[in-house]
C-alpha cells in the first residue's frame, strides 16, 4: 500500500503550501506587504527569464489562491497517482507548467503566477483517466467524471458566458496540456506494452 499511495501528489501540495508560507512570512517580516509578489520567481510576460517557466507556479497571490490549486492537485492527483504512477504524475506537473507558460507567453504580455494552469492539466488528466482506466470501479470512473465535467462547467464554462476571465484561458491551456500529455503516456504505455509481449 505504500507504494501505491499519492505520495507524490502529497509531496507537491506539501512544497506548494511550504513555499507560500515561506515567502509570505517573509514578505510581511520586510514590512513590504503581502501584496508584493517575488519578481525573480513570477513569469514576466514581457521578458521572461528561464527558470520562471517553472517557478511562476509556486508562486500565489493569497492564501485562497494557494489553497484552492492545493485542493485541486491534491485531489486530481489521489485519483491519478494510483494508475499511472508517482514518476508520471511529478512529469505532469512540470511539463504542464512548462507548456502552460509558454503558450501563455506566446499569447501575452501580462505576468503569470499560480499553478492554475497545472491544476487544470490534472483535472483534464484525470478525466481522461476516469474515461480510459478500465482496472477502476465503473461507479468511481463515473463520479470522477462528473467531477471533473463540473468543475469546468461551474469555474470556467459558466462564467465564460458572462465575461472571460484571464484566469480561464490560462485553465484551457492547462486543460488541453493535461488531456495531450494523458494521450502522450497512453501512447507511450501502450507502444511499452506491445514490445513486452513481443518477447
Amino acid at each position: 500500500m505504500w507504494r501505491r499511495g499519492p505520495w507524490v501528489s502529497a509531496a507537491l501540495v506539501g512544497l506548494l503550501y511550504a513555499l507560500f508560507l515561506l515567502e509570505s512570512s517573509r514578505r510581511a517580516a520586510s514590512g513590504v506587504g503581502p501584496d508584493l509578489l517575488p519578481e525573480r520567481w513570477v513569469l514576466a510576460g514581457d521578458a521572461p527569464r528561464p527558470w520562471q517557466f517553472v517557478t511562476y507556479a509556486a508562486v500565489h497571490i493569497d492564501r485562497t489562491h494557494v489553497l484552492s490549486n492545493c485542493l485541486l492537485l491534491a485531489l486530481a492527483g489521489a485519483w491519478l497517482e494510483p494508475i499511472v504512477g508517482g514518476v508520471r504524475v511529478a512529469a505532469l506537473a512540470l511539463l504542464s507548467a512548462v507548456l502552460v507558460a509558454i503558450v501563455f507567453v506566446l499569447t501575452s504580455d501580462r505576468d503569470l503566477c499560480g499553478a492554475s494552469g497545472a491544476s487544470a492539466a490534472f483535472i483534464s488528466a484525470s478525466l481522461c483517466a476516469a474515461l480510459a482506466a478500465r482496472s477502476r470501479s465503473r461507479w468511481l470512473r463515473a463520479a470522477v467524471a462528473v467531477l471533473c465535467v463540473c468543475y469546468i462547467a461551474l469555474f470556467d464554462a459558466a462564467p465564460a458566458l458572462d465575461t472571460v476571465h484571464p484566469s480561464q484561458r490560462i485553465h484551457a491551456i492547462g486543460y488541453a496540456a493535461g488531456a495531450a500529455l494523458f494521450g502522450v503516456n497512453a501512447a507511450l504505455s501502450r507502444r511499452r506494452s506491445s514490445r513486452v509481449g513481443l518477447r
